[in-house]
């Protein structure tokens, strides 16, 4: 299971992405920013395989996308970039 919990440093509040926990598989899941402001979360989720998440603070629902990924999944830190 995965939980996430962002604090907003302007506000001092704490902000909790929907859908939050979510059930991944162990260490089977990885976050990481986007330039553009979105989080982004790909793992392999129970019951709903291999996603890619994004989500961006103040949105009400999750982006979900499925995906195929060669090999296993693992908790391999993956990066996030544009060609921009």
């Amino acid at each position: 299971m995965k939980d996430v919990w962002l604090l907003d440093v302007q506000t001092m509040a704490w902000l909790h992405p929907p859908s939050m926990p979510a059930y991944t598989m162990l260490k089977g899941a990885s976050l990481a920013w986007a330039k553009d402001g979105r989080l982004v979360l790909l793992g392999h989720f129970y019951k709903s395989g291999a996603l890619l998440v994004t989500w961006r603070p103040g949105e009400p629902a999750l982006a979900v996308m499925p995906f195929q990924r060669p090999g296993p999944m693992s908790d391999d830190v993956f990066l996030v970039w544009s060609d921009a």
